[in-house]
Parts: C-alpha cells; structure tokens; sequence
C-alpha cells in the first residue's frame, strides 16, 4: 500500500507506531515515537476519526481553555484530550477557517468526506513541515520530501535553481524545494482542495498591526 511505503521513509519522524486508514477518495497516515504517544504529546498513532470527518496532526496547542469556551459558545462539543480532538472541534465551528483559532505549533491534515473537502494548514512560524505535489491529478501531502517522493506518482526531478540558491546559502522565500514537483506548504495559509477544483491557498494568519505612537526626539 502506497501509505505504508511512503511511512517508510519517515522513521527519523517516528518508528515506533503508526497507523494508516483509507476513505473512498483519500488515504491518510501518520507515525509516530514511543515518547509521542501520551495524550499531554500527539497521543496514540491513529488516524482520527468522527462520522465522516477525519485528520492527521503534529500540533501542540496552546490556550486550550479558551479554545474551548469558544467552541462551547458554539455548541461543538471537544470529544477527546489530544489536539487532533480540538483541531476537528474547530473544524466543525468555524470549517475551512478553523486555522484561524488555534495558537501553537501545528500541521494538518483533515478530509471532510460529507463535503469531499481536503483541509490542511501550518501555523504562522512554520514550526511543523508539511509538504505538497499535485502528479497526475493526485494531490500528495507529508510532512517529509521523502514520503513524497516514495509516492509512485511523484516525478523525482531535481529542481536546478532552488539546489543552487540551497547550496550558496541564498536567503529566498520561494515555496520551491529541490524538486520541481514538490513544494513547501507556506507557514501561515491553509490550502483548501475541493472535488474537481483547483486547490486554492488562503492565508489565515496576518502581522498584527503595529501603531507607533513615539515622537520623533
């Protein structure tokens, strides 16, 4: 199975549990290391599922509390401790948008089957890798080029320019990688791929506004 081969390549990420499920038009997996799997960390290595929601997750979020009381005042109700729990809670608050709420460090990735919609998302400071490439009609998502590339689909050429720029230590915010199909999932946007659409970036994250109020001496 093609889940299983691209966890493969991933141990360095996580070698001691992992878990794969198949809907009808997508295939999440994740893995994880044994000093993950307490609930206070990324909890059990299983994909996370309720109804026809599902989603893979490396997040650790901050001001739970709040997110809750927030969802409460929503009517959602949290169905578990981890922050994949929170992160499909929020999902069913506030949909695409969810990304929004949350504050910590964080990627996912969520298939709401009810509606055939692929929600993925990073937080701001880009603090967990996640990955993308589109072959063949087929959107490719990991947290690791190598899972990637270990997708039969995926075209392993080698992007000349970005190795260049990689190799003289150029500074560059393209969201280009080292090969030409694969590319960076920007710290700060939510990609959104709807069924028989193009998958659209939306940056759910902006600088607060800054008002200097000093007087020039």
């Amino acid at each position: 199975m093609i889940p299983w081969r691209m966890l493969a390549t991933m141990r360095a990420r996580g070698s001691d549990a992992s878990d794969a499920w198949h809907g009808d038009r997508v295939a999440l997996a994740l893995c994880r290391h044994d000093w993950e799997l307490a609930e206070a960390f990324g909890g059990p290595a299983e994909v996370l599922r309720e109804g026809e929601l599902a989603v893979v997750a490396d997040a650790s979020l901050y001001y739970r509390e709040e997110l809750a009381r927030a969802l409460a005042a929503r009517g959602v109700e949290v169905r578990g401790q981890r922050a994949a729990h929170l992160i499909l809670a929020a999902y069913r608050a506030w949909g695409e948008a969810c990304a929004e709420r949350l504050e910590g460090d964080f990627a996912f990735i969520l298939w709401d089957g009810a509606r055939e919609m692929l929600v993925c998302a990073r937080d701001f400071a880009g603090s967990r890798p996640l990955y993308r490439a589109e072959a063949g009609g087929t959107l490719i998502m990991a947290s690791a080029v190598s899972a990637i590339l270990a997708h039969p689909r995926c075209p392993p050429e080698l992007n000349l320019t970005a190795l260049a720029e990689a190799a003289t230590g150029q500074l560059t915010w393209s969201h280009e990688t080292c090969y030409r199909a694969i590319e960076v999932v920007p710290a700060g946007f939510t990609l959104v791929r709807r069924r028989r659409s193009a998958t659209e970036l939306v940056r759910h994250w902006h600088p607060p506004a800054v008002n200097d109020d000093r007087e020039d001496p």
